[in-house]
């Protein structure tokens, strides 16, 4: 059975996304290595305590910086591929893939890459997207996509849609919710425009306008590198704008905890690969209203697990909201076909399952 190597652009997400995969590849008797970017300690140990053996890069630098760090990180493949010949390589996030092209993808025949989000630079630039699905299409044996535009975009028919990595249903359990007035909405992700945090910001202007009793709590980080994410002052002000309407929480590990007392989850993305946060809000009873955008649309199932709604149409979300708040029947009817869709859906498990055949398949090829 060969070893598997993790290749990603984060030792941290790698922890958060991949942790159940990686439990599971190494109680079937496989060695996992991952190779990454150091950029989170609590995490590179919680990755280690799992069995995991880190090869650890510096965290990537900004600007002319960038240049060295993609080329420590591909010396850094070089000799891990020079020492272990009979090793599966996991690629995920096209970032990772794009970095990593010099010494990952050439000459390898045990390549999986997984396409887990566009991005909007390849989405605005057709050029730039018909040489990455060149790239694609020649230097890795098998790709999967979380959905089926993505596929359409950069990928062949042949690949295969896995609708999302999936999370642990153990984990992310309905439990009894915690009671507060009004409707309390969240928003989980990065402070960035894309995601749509500007519109969620939107959203809540509008419900307090027409007078909702509603609270929106932010969970994620703000990303210097990216020219649309909120600053810190831009924190400042919002908070002194909207109040006790409005609470920031920055990045939270164990955001299972946050989600009790959630009964909304707000998501005007512009477009997602397949987003975790719907999976974890489904598994925990809290509807969706989102966009009909690739990625949030595949995710979310109208009148299941939430709302699929017009690009950029606030009104739309606002309604949704005041609905929900009108209606505790309708509340309650959301929150069981939600974690009902979840079960049959996003269970984590079964994903692995279907991973680890398409890795079997890309072993056998190589070794043919």
């Amino acid at each position: 059975m060969n070893d598997i190597c993790i290749v990603q652009n984060s030792i941290r997400t790698t922890y958060i996304f991949r942790q159940e995969y990686i439990a599971r590849f190494i109680a079937d008797g496989r060695r996992v290595f991952v190779i990454a970017p150091a950029d989170c300690i609590k995490s590179e140990q919680a990755l280690k305590n799992l069995g995991c053996e880190i090869v650890s890069v510096k965290k990537f630098n900004k600007g002319i910086g960038l240049l060295w760090s993609v080329l420590a990180f591909n010396w850094t493949i070089t000799k891990f591929r020079f020492r272990r010949k009979n090793t599966t390589y996991l690629c995920f996030f096209l970032t990772t893939f794009i970095f990593s092209l010099p010494t990952l993808a050439l000459f390898n025949k045990r390549l999986l890459l997984s396409v887990e989000g566009l991005g909007s630079f390849f989405t605005k630039r057709k050029f730039a997207k018909t040489i990455l699905r060149t790239l694609i299409k020649r230097f890795t044996e098998a790709r999967v996509f979380c959905n089926t535009d993505e596929r359409e975009q950069i990928g062949q028919p042949s690949d295969i849609v896995t609708n999302g990595i999936g999370i642990s249903l153990e984990r992310f359990q309905s439990q009894q919710t915690v009671p507060h007035n009004g409707l309390t909405l969240v928003y989980v992700g990065r402070l960035i425009e894309d995601k749509g945090i500007k519109d969620s910001f939107a959203v809540l202007e509008r419900c307090l306008s027409q007078g909702l009793n509603v609270k929106l709590k932010v969970i994620g980080d703000y990303y210097p590198n990216n020219p649309s994410s909120l600053t810190h002052n831009d924190i400042e002000c919002i908070k002194k704008k909207f109040g006790e309407h409005i609470e920031f929480l920055g990045f939270v590990q164990n955001i299972e905890e946050l989600y009790t007392d959630a009964d909304v989850l707000l998501l005007p993305s512009v477009r997602e690969g397949f987003p975790v946060c719907v999976m974890e809000a489904s598994a925990m009873g809290i509807p969706t209203l989102t966009y009909d955008v690739p990625g949030c649309q595949d995710a979310v199932e109208n009148g299941a697990n939430g709302y699929v709604l017009k690009f950029k149409d606030i009104d739309s979300i606002v309604r949704n909201i005041q609905k929900l708040t009108d209606s505790s029947e309708l509340r309650a009817s959301l929150r069981e076909s939600s974690i009902r869709y979840a079960k049959e859906n996003f269970d984590v498990k079964i994903k692995i399952d279907q991973l680890i055949t398409i890795i079997e398949q890309v072993e056998l090829q190589a070794s043919s």
